[in-house]
């Protein structure tokens, strides 16, 4: 299914943009 891809891909690319600042912060 293309929609369960893209969520997905929105859930990962997600979850890495919020533990990127936290790496970088602590």
């Amino acid at each position: 299914m293309g929609l369960l891809d893209l969520l997905s891909s929105l859930l990962r690319a997600t979850l890495f943009l919020s533990t990127c600042p936290l790496s970088h912060r602590y």
